[in-house]
């Protein structure tokens, strides 16, 4: 079967409480234990986004990641509001044909009395035949009216009677107790055949431990509590009777309030805080009988149900009453009330008091506290009795549930309808609501998202920087190349479409009037760069370097992950963190942020060499990493073309002598200043070589340039070709003797390639990422910043090469940038 399971519970403001606790661990249980057997599908409400990842990640490992599935609505659509009521019905409208989309056996509501005061939508399908199971924990508000709903007036009455009817019209309910299932039956009127209790469950975090005295003594004194205690925890509403269990306190002996503290845990509402201070003024009680310790975490809520000396659960009335049953599981000894769901947690007929007399719980009290063999007795029947508690046991008790019921269904499912079905069906309906102007593009928008009609899933192709401006740089080429391979190459998976993003504005267009320049097709005026239509299984590929942009569209790449997106960013390099000298002030700290979206938000990171990936692993943990080498086919990287004035006049200099080539920036890490010197050194000797230097001036390098323009040997023995292109570089690499690849750092070495491609030597310095890639195919000279060293290396280096003992690159492996392209998705496919 195909089961939908609803999550919003755990996504609204009921995440808080209970209910939301509730909610995650019984769809996890059932995720865990029945998926293999079940297609089982988790469906999150879009509208609210700030859970989805954390979600997701709950379930990482358990499900696929297309099992859990998103849907857009248009918000706000809080009932609380009657402005919100038309986009509360399309969203509705918008979430049933979703559903609908999905062809479900059934959907499992986990919590039906949803969005009052969040952007949650739970409503009865008003076009779609969606059978719908609902967890139901009690009629609490429907049974106390007068406290719980008419004090908040007619539209939240209104709101939660529509609520019930679609947990009354559900085929089936899930009953967190035997009490609810009850209050279902009689108070509700639902035909018990539907009813099956579950039961329910406390998190396996709450358990038993041990606590050195030092750790004991920071907990309590962090929470003001001196003495052994009385612990109570949960929420305030009156029906939890904190205040009978305050004037409980009071009615004990003198000598067990001086003995002990009471610890009300959990924060509170200040009105309810100022309420049980007047009660305890009134019983004369004062702050050190009374410790309130306001909104603690999970750790410290099982540290005091480990180190209390008695947990007591005055409840009226419960659904369940969880906190109970999270104090048995931590073995506290515990007492509760002897109304609704309690007596079936707590399970022992002498642990329970009547939560209207305070006298009562007073006695029970007593009775643990001035009986050490019962109190003995108590702590081992809860940890004997909680284990009859457990998600696992609940998730299979609404499987057998579903199961029995699908044999017995009668009616047809509604049949398979590709997504065009749906949308006209959303138009249809939805132009019978009085939507604004604004809302209508935000219910196309998630219309389109909701119910994709392309039938391939698009890699979105960041190339944000190149769209800005082609700085001809390293990383420049290889955008160029990988996004032509990706446009030429027709692929059965995806539709490729080049996108790119600003600092200031949010989001994503597609770079139509780029890629209409970039294919060199005629010019049209009317082509638009419209913002990106996404669909839940598209990939974005960050194959730009841009870190500002990137940094500043994190918030929106979050949003396309929650959606369901998978992400991938190319990493080039950890240079400018690992070594901030060689780069400008804040080069450092903008690839950190760099660092801080990729961290956030990427599914998996393409690295261009094993070495950068071994670098990229220690800074980044829980992330596929994989890597791919680049192309080196100068034809296939949309290569520039032109030569210059002097081209000829200048290559037949470097082809009448030993010329040796350095290609890339001028930049302090490239190794020019410690080059251009070991070559001095070798001019003084009488040595006649060229040195050609092909690349621009970058940063920090302003003395390096004055040297160079101000040489004696520039244009005779030195040369330095600025802003060549690709044409001309090529006739360059054909003419020179060797390559020198003296960078201190790099993330590949294209260069290194693009040489042994016209079978020119390589004199490399000793880096792992040039052994990488240049393997035993170039000679090398040790790591270090002496000038006197390198030219010695040189001078051995022409040694060799006029015996005919140097290492030739002409075997050097290389792949084409057809190949690379093919290999960078495989490294996306690999993640995904």
């Amino acid at each position: 079967m195909r089961i939908i399971i609803d999550l919003q519970g755990a996504q609204s403001t009921s995440r808080f409480r209970g209910i939301g606790r509730y909610s995650h661990a019984l769809a996890l249980a059932i995720a865990k234990n029945y998926h293999d057997i079940h297609e089982i599908i988790i469906v999150l409400n879009g509208m609210l986004p700030e859970t989805i990842h954390d979600i997701r990640q709950s379930f990482h490992g358990v499900l696929n990641k297309s099992d859990i599935k998103v849907w857009q609505g248009c918000a706000p659509v809080h009932s609380s509001d009657k402005k919100n009521d038309p986009r509360i019905a399309t969203s509705s409208l918008l979430r049933e044909s979703f559903l609908a989309s999905l062809n479900p056996d059934i959907v499992v509501i986990m919590s039906a009395i949803e969005g009052y005061n969040d952007n949650s939508i739970i409503s009865l399908s008003q076009h779609y035949d969606i059978p719908t199971a609902v967890v139901f924990y009690d009629a609490i508000p429907f049974m106390q009216a007068d406290k719980y709903i008419k004090p908040l007036g007619k539209r939240f009455e209104d709101f939660y009677h529509e609520k019930l009817e679609v947990i009354k019209n559900a085929e089936l309910i899930f009953g967190i107790s035997e009490s609810s299932c009850n209050e279902a039956i009689e108070v509700l009127q639902i035909d018990h055949n539907k009813v099956t209790n579950i039961s329910s469950a406390s998190n396996s975090q709450f358990r038993p431990r041990n606590y050195k005295e030092e750790e004991k003594k920071n907990i309590l004194t962090k929470l003001s509590i001196i003495k052994p205690f009385i612990l109570y925890s949960g929420a305030t509403d009156e029906r939890k009777n904190h205040v009978g269990l305050i004037k409980a306190f009071a009615l004990l002996p003198n000598d067990i309030q001086t003995k002990y503290q009471l610890v009300l845990a959990g924060g509170m509402p200040l009105e309810n805080h100022i309420r049980f201070k007047e009660e305890m003024k009134k019983c004369k009680l004062s702050d050190k009988n009374v410790i309130f310790t306001g909104r603690i975490g999970d750790d410290e809520f099982v540290a005091l149900y480990n180190l209390c000396h008695l947990y007591v659960f005055p409840s009226y009335h419960e659904g369940f009453g969880l906190p109970a049953l999270e104090a048995m599981q931590c073995g506290a000894a515990t007492i509760g009330a002897n109304t609704t769901s309690v007596p079936e947690v707590i399970g022992r007929e002498d642990a329970l008091f009547n939560p209207f007399n305070e006298n009562d719980i007073a006695n029970k009290i007593k009775e643990v506290l001035t009986n050490e063999a019962f109190r003995i007795d108590l702590k081992k029947h809860s940890l004997n009795h909680a284990k009859n508690f457990s998600w696992e046991a609940s998730a299979k008790k609404v499987i057998e549930s579903i199961e029995v019921w699908k044999k017995s269904y009668n009616k047809k499912l509604h049949d398979t309808y590709d997504n065009q079905y749906y949308i006209n069906g959303l138009v249809q309906n939805i132009s019978k609501v009085p939507n604004t102007n604004h809302d209508l593009l935000t219910i196309s928008q998630a219309m389109s998202f909701n119910h994709p009609t392309t039938v391939k899933k698009q890699l979105l192709i960041d190339i944000s920087e190149l769209v800005k401006s082609d700085a001809k740089s390293g990383i420049q080429r290889v955008v160029r190349s990988i996004l032509n391979e990706l446009i030429s190459s027709a692929s059965e998976d995806y539709t490729i479409q080049a996108i790119y993003a600003t600092q200031d504005k949010y989001g994503y267009k597609y770079a139509n009037q780029f890629m209409h320049k970039f294919l060199n097709q005629d010019g049209n005026s009317t082509i638009q760069d419209n913002p990106i239509d996404i669909s839940p299984d598209d990939i974005f590929l960050g194959l730009d370097m841009s870190p500002h942009i990137q940094y500043a569209q994190k918030t929106y790449l979050k949003h396309l992950k929650n959606l369901g997106l998978n992400i991938y960013f190319i990493v080039y390099d950890l240079l400018s963190i690992q070594h901030p000298h060689w780069w400008p002030n804040g080069a450092k700290e903008n690839f950190e942020k760099l660092l801080d979206t990729i961290i956030t938000t990427s599914d998996g990171i393409c690295c261009i060499s094993q070495a950068v990936a071994h670098d990229v692993k220690h800074y980044i943990e829980n992330t596929q990493v994989s890597y791919f080498h680049l192309g080196a086919d100068i034809d296939n990287s949309v290569p520039s073309k032109g030569l210059n004035t002097d081209s000829e006049e200048i290559l037949e200099k470097i082809k009448n002598n030993h010329s040796f080539l350095m290609v890339g920036t001028l930049e302090p890490r490239k190794g020019h200043a410690q080059t251009l010197a070991a070559f001095e050194t070798l001019w003084d000797e009488g040595i006649e070589v060229n040195l050609i230097i092909v690349g621009k001036a970058a940063w920090m390098v302003d003395n390096l340039v004055q040297e160079i323009q101000k040489h004696t040997k520039l244009n005779a023995n030195l040369f330095w070709l600025q802003s060549i292109s690709d044409e001309y570089l090529e006739k360059v690499y054909e003419n020179c003797t060797c390559l020198m690849a003296t960078s201190e750092g790099e993330g590949f070495g294209l260069p290194l390639i693009e040489a042994a491609q016209k079978k020119l030597p390589i004199i490399a310095r000793d880096l792992p990422v040039f052994r990488e890639v240049a393997q035993k195919y170039a000679y090398y000279f040790p790591n270090t910043k002496e000038s006197d060293i390198l030219a010695k290396s040189i001078r051995e280096w022409l040694h060799l090469y006029h015996i005919g003992k140097y290492p030739k690159s002409d075997n050097l492996p290389w792949i084409t940038w057809e190949e690379s392209t093919k290999k960078l998705l495989q490294c996306i496919k690999a993640s995904n």
